[in-house]
C-alpha cells in the first residue's frame, strides 16, 4: 500500500442523512443534509424527507425546506446559497432555494409537463410579488396553504431566475 493515501472511517453523522455537502458561506462552514424519505426519526420527523443546513460550528439547523424533494446538493456563489433537488415524485422540474429571497425554477430537457405546482415551505398562505431577473416581467401570486405555486415554463430545457418578496 505505499504511496497510496489512507482512509480512516470516524463514524456517521445520521443514519437518515442521504446526501450532504460541505459549504462556506460568509466565512462560516455548513453541511447541506438531504434527510432519507420514509420512517419518522430525530432527523425527519415528518417521514416526508427534505433539506436543511446544519452550521458545522454550533450545529445549529436551519428550519428544514423543500420538504418532499430527494437527491439535493448545494453550492456558493458569491452571497448566494443553492440548494436544489427533485421531488420525490420523480424528476419533473428542479428547484433551486436561495436563502436570499431568489428562486430558480428549472424544466427539464426531456420534461413534457410545461406547468408544475411546486411546493415553498418556507412561504405558506400568502401572496409574492415576482420579478422575473431575465425578462423585468413583474407578476403577483397566491401561495396555498401548504406552500404550493404553479409555474409555467413553455420550453423544455429553460428555467426562471425569480426575485420574489411576500405581503
Amino acid at each position: 500500500m505505499s504511496g497510496k493515501p489512507v482512509i480512516e472511517k470516524l463514524g456517521t453523522i445520521g443514519c437518515d442523512l442521504v446526501e450532504t455537502t460541505p459549504v462556506v458561506f460568509r466565512d462560516r462552514l455548513y453541511r447541506f443534509e438531504s434527510v432519507r424519505r420514509g420512517q419518522r426519526s430525530k432527523h425527519n420527523p415528518a417521514g416526508d424527507g427534505s433539506f436543511r443546513f446544519i452550521d458545522v460550528a454550533t450545529g445549529e439547523s436551519t428550519p428544514e425546506f423543500a420538504v418532499g424533494y430527494c437527491l439535493g446538493s448545494a453550492y456558493v456563489a458569491g452571497d448566494m446559497v443553492y440548494a436544489y433537488g427533485v421531488p420525490n415524485s420523480g424528476p419533473e422540474i428542479g428547484v433551486f432555494w436561495s436563502e436570499d429571497v431568489y428562486l430558480t425554477v428549472f424544466r427539464e430537457i426531456h420534461n413534457a409537463q410545461p406547468e408544475a405546482q411546486l411546493r415553498l415551505v418556507f412561504l405558506m398562505d400568502t401572496q409574492i410579488d415576482l420579478d422575473d431577473l431575465q425578462t423585468e416581467r413583474h407578476w403577483t401570486v397566491d401561495v396555498g396553504s401548504d406552500g404550493t405555486v404553479a409555474f409555467h415554463l413553455p420550453d423544455p430545457g429553460t428555467f426562471l431566475f425569480l426575485r420574489y418578496q411576500a405581503h
